[in-house]
């Protein structure tokens, strides 16, 4: 079905049917997907951007136009879903670009269990990758939930936000060795 001059047809036609015209050489219905994903652009970089908001809307445009260009209709994933991963992973490309990247010295990265031969990766995943970590991660967090007690999640917190064990025992109102204790209870529960 040819979509480029029937304006009802347009509101009819699913994304994925959209993006493959656009990708037989229809730029000009990138327009209709734009449109359907601005708000979702517009409500993503205002929620992410901390400099310039338009800008973070004109990186978000340019994530969707990425995400149209590259999508893989062979793949199990939904546009939207692939969509919104790369509007938000643009959104934060330039966010990064603008504040300028804040390099963290390897000999400054402490692992909490112990192994310092973890690969730091200075790019973002792809699209599908980033659902894979996201999911991951959320049974992660659901496992430390489960393992650690109340007190160590605190202190596994701000030991995670970058403090200090006498930063944490301060805002604790405990002494280091008590936090440091705790850091080697986590290590512990979480080794197994």
């Amino acid at each position: 079905m040819d979509i480029t001059s029937d304006t009802t047809a347009n509101r009819e036609i699913d994304d994925e049917q959209l993006v493959c015209q656009i990708q037989e050489g229809k730029g000009e219905l990138f327009n209709i997907i734009a449109d359907r994903y601005f708000s979702v652009i517009k409500a993503k970089a205002f929620a992410l951007s901390i400099t310039d908001t338009e800008d973070s809307i004109q990186e978000g445009l340019m994530g969707l136009w990425s995400a149209v260009q590259t999508y893989d209709f062979t793949k199990n994933i939904k546009f939207r879903t692939y969509a919104f991963r790369c509007i938000e992973n643009a959104i934060l490309s330039g966010i990064k670009r603008i504040m300028g990247k804040k390099q963290i010295p390897k000999e400054n990265i402490v692992y909490l269990d112990g192994n310092n031969t973890h690969c730091i990766q200075d790019t973002l995943p792809s699209p599908e990758e980033s659902i894979i970590q996201q999911e991951d991660y959320l049974c992660m967090v659901e496992k430390i939930k489960c393992v650690l007690s109340q007190k160590e999640l605190c202190v596994l917190s701000y030991y995670l936000a970058g403090n200090s064990y006498q930063q944490i025992a301060h805002i604790m109102n405990c002494d280091k060795k008590a936090v440091d204790n705790a850091i080697q209870r986590i290590r512990k529960k979480l080794k197994k």
